[in-house]
């Protein structure tokens, strides 16, 4: 078992570790450098895909599909991966997702013997179900795919971020989920707050969820950078838009929804430690930037948003159309064109809907107070430790990205 395609510190000797014990079948060994691994790095997709395939020959086909797809949704370009996953669909009788699994894997690598043999089999099986008596299947699930999603790197409470599905949500034939998975962590245990719920099922889980709709998507709880396994699988059937915002607008927001506890109920402060956790403390203190403790929330929330920023180059992903939130926000034909594109142009905005939907466009919803976020005013009223910071943190290559938007700084 080799299959990583970049084993990055602190993690490369312990993976090395866990391969060698999974090849010598010490699987206990091999399972507790992966669990210790997870603990710290959820989306590890070496140690995910090590520990499903530990549960698959233990017979624990829950626990290996659930391991394995979250495995190739961190990282979905490795066959080995998808082949895995292909096997333990199968020996839980899953064949539609073993063979959607399997052709992905042929996709990656064409030459892998071993996606060739596991497709054979997926065909054989099928001839065999196919001189079966048919059952009678709804006919509306043998249609296109009528999911979307629009990716983000988080709205934090950002009022035209969230005015967005909230237009969307007026037309009458479209469904649009806003912070739905983001605040399950908040109130139920089901996963930690960085985890998301893998891409394909939970695709599938919209499009049957949404039968009565003639569109139903997500709204930023993905990210764009996540998408192409959403291509690998359905190809240009689900449209998907990235949307950006100004960097000085979307890092205040950030900061603030921080600084103000992420509107955690009775007080808690779980999120916040879990944010806190994920902070790059050694690479900003490498930058001889202003000194910070825990209690400091707007220095280091300022810091990490600025890398965050940084992800804009890596959501320039092709068939992912992209748009500024502020030019939604001022044109009418702009939005227009945004929900021709998420709904393959079946639900169309009257001018009385479009009144509506652009009437609270300012208008602050529950919980939010009117802001002034002018980029200009923004950079003019930061101390000099935020903007050297910014200077430091954001690269080159992200700025001129921006500025590929129409942004000025």
């Amino acid at each position: 078992m080799n299959h990583s395609v970049d084993d990055s510190p602190p993690f490369g000797k312990e993976i090395m570790a866990a391969r060698e014990h999974y090849n010598n079948s010490r699987f206990e060994e091999a399972i507790a450098i992966c669990e210790t691994i997870l603990n710290q790095d959820n989306h590890h997709h070496e140690a995910l895909y090590i520990a499903g395939s530990i549960a698959a020959q233990a017979g624990q086909t829950d626990i290996a599909v659930e391991l394995l797809e979250r495995s190739v949704a961190s990282e979905p370009k490795i066959a080995a991966y998808f082949i895995a996953l292909a096997n333990t669909y199968l020996s839980c009788n899953r064949y539609g997702d073993a063979l959607a699994a399997c052709q992905t894997a042929l996709r990656i690598d064409p030459d892998s013997s071993e996606a060739k043999a596991s497709m054979l089999e997926l065909q054989s099986l099928h001839s065999a179900a196919a001189s079966q008596p048919a059952h009678s299947v709804r006919k509306e699930l043998a249609q296109d795919m009528h999911v979307f999603y629009v990716t983000a790197w988080g709205y934090a409470a950002d009022h035209w971020y969230g005015w967005l599905p909230k237009a969307l949500n007026c037309h009458p034939e479209i469904f649009a989920l806003l912070a739905h998975e983001g605040s399950r962590p908040k109130y139920m245990k089901e996963r930690t707050r960085g985890e998301r719920p893998p891409l394909i099922p939970f695709t599938n889980f919209l499009n049957d969820m949404g039968m009565t709709y003639q569109a139903i998507g997500d709204c930023y709880f993905y990210r764009a950078s996540q998408m192409p396994e959403v291509f690998s699988q359905w190809g240009d059937d689900i449209p998907i838009v990235n949307i950006v915002r100004h960097p000085y607008v979307w890092l205040e927001f950030y900061i603030r929804w921080r600084a103000s506890n992420m509107r955690m109920p009775d007080g808690s402060m779980g999120p916040l430690e879990w944010e806190w956790g994920t902070v790059n403390h050694q690479y900003f203190e490498s930058l001889g930037l202003k000194a910070y403790t825990k209690e400091d929330i707007p220095v280091w929330a300022a810091y990490q948003g600025m890398s965050q920023l940084n992800n804009v180059l890596s959501d320039q992903v092709a068939d992912v159309r992209q748009f500024t939130l502020e030019s939604i926000a001022a044109s009418r034909d702009v939005f227009i064109d945004l929900v021709g594109y998420l709904t393959k142009g079946r639900c169309e905005y009257p001018p009385e809907l479009l009144d509506l939907v652009y009437s609270f466009i300012n208008t602050p919803f529950r919980g939010e107070e009117k802001l002034r976020m002018v980029p200009a005013e923004i950079y003019r009223s930061w101390p000099d430790w935020k903007r050297e910071a910014f200077e430091l943190i954001v690269s080159r290559d992200a700025v001129k990205c921006f500025e590929g938007f129409g942004y000025k700084f």
